[in-house]
């Protein structure tokens, strides 16, 4: 498995401040958005009031190394704590002219109450505007794209008349005024867009979902070709089955070729069992070219966001279903670089705690994912857990090109990449262990063994080894560590993870 740089943030009042561990569970917060500018992550979302505190937005500004350079959480005009109610959705876009940042969302005591933010590049709020939907019982945004004279809002609408949901386009101003509202939609079947990208200068790709899987288990997917005005020219509709059922995210490729997320679902009797994330390549007229299904594993594992990488080829983020000590199956965060077919190159998952602590379900999301100019990446999420009673916290990572934290070596999933010495020549166990563990190794001499705890920090190091060890472990912190160990001349020779308990 390899390393990530986690880096756990924690609002205290209205400061927030980078910290390691859990947070503290007053406070709940929802990253939703994450942009790099000139590698200065934004980072934006929902921080959760409670009765004594309300719900307010959350802007930051970070380093590449995930330091705090800035933060402010807003709470709306007449501090009623009117909250963009916009979870997993990419609601927050940098103005083409540098002059701030537009947010978007819907007021969570009237979700017919359209909210448009703007802060200038220090999350300063500029104007604040609302637009109420009088056709509406409640909207909600997943995307906004800015076009030469404004921006387009997309996403879903439930209708008031007669709570059907369409997806929904509204166009605003640069300044933040109503120009115009569009639905596309049938009355035959629930449809949810997901997102719109621009394919020319004067045509729009709204995609997105219908037959709501939640009721069918099985949604189909859907493309909406419009102009700059909303006018429809022509729509696809993906057949409703279980192997390739919609589309999630959608991106047009150096070839003018269409890629998009997708998933296989498979329930019995009505109840979702297995779900496997599923990227695909079409053509100009939507046909299949590539087709590839990842993660064979129970459960469910998705992928919810693919971007384009530099070098070529995609970055996609989502979480994954994995097997623990118990009969439990917890869901990690998942991070996978593909080339341009589609084809893994490496992938990686995240566990914010070992599977040994006493967490009865644990699940951890990512939502986006941005390159930075060195090649590493970085992607935000949310994870939730519970131990009797529920919490939700927001959190980043961060890898190098190769998937692995820029300090310690790893052992890629998938790849050609080996370590220095034969399998069974270097032992580490008991593993779990609460005070000592054992490295047994032999035809080598001169072991260095160094121990990282989940933040990279070095934490105990024991050099130039000549023979098998006891490594008194009981003083650390109980969570999981890291460890790697080299020979004489520097060679890694393995590396692992270790679980430290009470």
């Amino acid at each position: 498995m390899r390393v990530l740089l986690l880096v756990v943030l924690n609002i205290f009042s209205v400061v927030l401040t980078a910290q390691l561990g859990f947070i503290d569970s007053s406070y709940n917060i929802y990253y939703s958005n994450l942009i790099n500018h000139e590698d200065t992550l934004i980072l934006a979302g929902v921080k959760f009031g409670n009765s004594a505190n309300p719900s307010g937005i959350l802007f930051s500004k970070l380093d590449t190394s995930g330091n705090i350079i800035s933060s402010k959480i807003h709470y709306g005009k007449n501090n009623e704590g009117s909250l963009l109610n916009n979870h997993r959705s990419r609601n927050l876009i940098r103005f083409s002219d540098n002059s701030g940042y537009l947010f978007i969302g819907t007021d969570i005591n009237n979700w017919a109450n359209n909210l448009f933010w703007k802060f200038d590049n220090d999350g300063n709020i500029l104007w604040e505007k609302q637009h109420f939907d009088p056709l509406s019982n409640a909207d909600h945004f997943t995307s906004v794209l800015e076009v030469e004279d404004g921006f387009m809002l997309a996403g879903r609408v439930q209708l008031a008349s007669n709570l059907n949901t369409d997806p929904l386009i509204i166009k605003i101003s640069k300044e933040g005024e109503f120009k115009w509202r569009k639905t596309y939609g049938t009355y035959s079947n629930d449809e949810v867009g997901m997102g719109l990208i621009k394919i020319s200068s004067d045509t729009f790709v709204l995609f997105g979902n219908y037959g709501m899987g939640i009721q069918t288990g099985s949604p189909g997917g859907f493309t909406t070709f419009i102009d700059q005005s909303g006018n429809e020219l022509k729509r696809w509709k993906s057949p409703i089955n279980q192997k390739d059922c919609c589309i999630e995210d959608l991106h047009v490729d150096d070839n003018g070729n269409y890629i998009h997320i997708s998933r296989t679902m498979e329930t019995e009797r009505g109840r979702l069992i297995k779900m496997q994330p599923i990227i695909i390549i079409r053509d100009s007229s939507f046909n299949i070219l590539q087709k590839n299904i990842y993660a064979d594993t129970i459960g469910t594992s998705y992928f919810e966001r693919i971007t384009p990488a530099k070098e070529g080829g995609w970055i996609a983020v989502g979480r994954i279903t994995a097997p623990t000590s118990s009969e439990i199956r917890n869901r990690y965060s998942w991070i996978m670089r593909l080339d341009r077919e589609g084809k893994e190159i490496w992938s990686t998952q995240a566990a914010l705690f070992p599977d040994s602590l006493p967490i009865r379900f644990m699940q951890q999301d990512l939502h986006q994912v941005v390159e930075l100019s060195s090649g590493s990446i970085v992607a935000s999420g949310n994870f939730e857990w519970r131990t009797g009673s529920r919490d939700e916290r927001g959190f980043l990572l961060k890898v190098d090109k190769n998937g692995c934290w820029d300090t310690i070596p790893c052992r890629p999933i998938t790849s050609n990449i080996e370590i220095g010495v034969r399998k069974g020549e270097v032992q580490v166990y008991p593993n779990p262990t609460s005070d000592t563990f054992g490295v047994y190794f032999s035809d080598v001499q001169g072991v260095d063994i160094q121990l990282f705890n989940a933040a990279g920090q070095l934490v105990l190091r024991q050099a130039d080894l000549e023979s098998s060890k006891q490594i008194e472990v009981g003083h650390l912190p109980m969570g999981l560590y890291f460890y790697q160990i080299q020979d004489r001349e520097g060679q890694v020779i393995d590396v692992g993870k270790i679980v430290i308990e009470n």
